[in-house]
C-alpha cells in the first residue's frame, strides 16, 4: 500500500474511521441467548443492538435470513467501476464480475454469517466463486466474484438483491482463549484492496 495515491489513502482513513464507529458485541447479555440459525426476530434484535446489517431494509428480511444487495462498486473485464442508482451491470456470457455489497456487515464475536447467490440468479447462469462463511467479528462491506456460465448476458442493477445470508451462533466468545479472533477493522477495507482488476 506504499504506492497508493493520496486520494486512496484518504478514502482508506475515512473508511477505517467509519468502521471503528461500529460496536463489536462480545457476548449476548440476555439470560437465554438464541442458538442455531437466527430467525427474523433475532436478526432484527442484533440490527437494533449493533447495526449487524447497515443499512437495513425490512423488505429484504426473510424468515431465517436477509437478502444482500448490489452496491456501488464492481469490477468487470479487469476494470473497476462505480455504480449508481438506476445504473446496471451487464455480465456477458463466460465473464467474471466482482460485486461489492451495498450493506456493511457488523458481526458480533459469537455469530458467523453464510451467504450464497439467490436462486433467481443461479437459474440465469451466475455462480458464486468465493467462500461462503463470514467470520465472527467481521465488519465491512463484502465482495465476491461471480461467473456467468450461461451463453446469455445477465443484467444486475444497483440495489438488486443478489445474495441470501443467514446467521448462526457460535460457542461463547472468550477473549483470553480466542487465539484467532478477527481483526477490527480488517486489513482490507476498500474494494481496491481485493485487486479486482487482476481477475478478467
Amino acid at each position: 500500500m506504499d504506492d497508493e495515491t493520496e486520494a486512496t489513502r484518504l478514502r482508506r482513513l475515512a473508511e477505517i474511521q467509519r468502521l471503528n464507529e461500529f460496536v463489536c458485541l462480545e457476548k449476548d447479555s440476555r439470560d437465554t441467548p438464541p442458538s442455531g440459525v437466527l430467525l427474523c426476530d433475532q436478526i432484527k434484535h442484533y440490527v437494533r443492538l449493533c447495526k449487524m446489517i447497515d443499512p437495513f431494509c425490512e423488505a429484504n428480511l426473510k424468515a431465517a435470513g436477509y437478502e444482500l444487495t448490489v452496491g456501488n462498486e464492481y469490477s468487470l473485464g479487469g476494470k473497476r467501476m462505480k455504480l449508481a442508482d438506476g445504473e446496471e451491470i451487464r455480465i456477458d456470457a463466460f465473464q467474471v464480475a466482482i460485486i461489492k455489497t451495498k450493506e456493511t456487515l457488523n458481526l458480533p464475536r459469537f455469530i458467523i454469517a453464510r451467504w450464497y447467490i439467490r436462486v433467481r440468479w443461479a437459474y440465469q447462469g451466475l455462480i458464486w466463486v468465493g467462500g461462503t462463511q463470514v467470520d465472527p467479528g467481521w465488519v465491512g462491506y463484502l465482495s465476491c466474484p461471480m461467473y456467468n456460465l450461461s451463453d446469455k448476458p445477465v443484467t444486475l442493477r444497483f440495489g438488486d438483491p443478489i445474495a441470501q445470508m443467514d446467521f448462526v451462533t457460535t460457542t461463547p466468545f472468550n477473549e483470553e482463549s480466542a487465539e484467532h479472533q478477527y481483526e477490527r477493522p480488517p486489513k482490507r477495507v476498500l474494494f481496491d484492496d481485493y485487486r479486482p482488476e487482476s481477475l478478467e
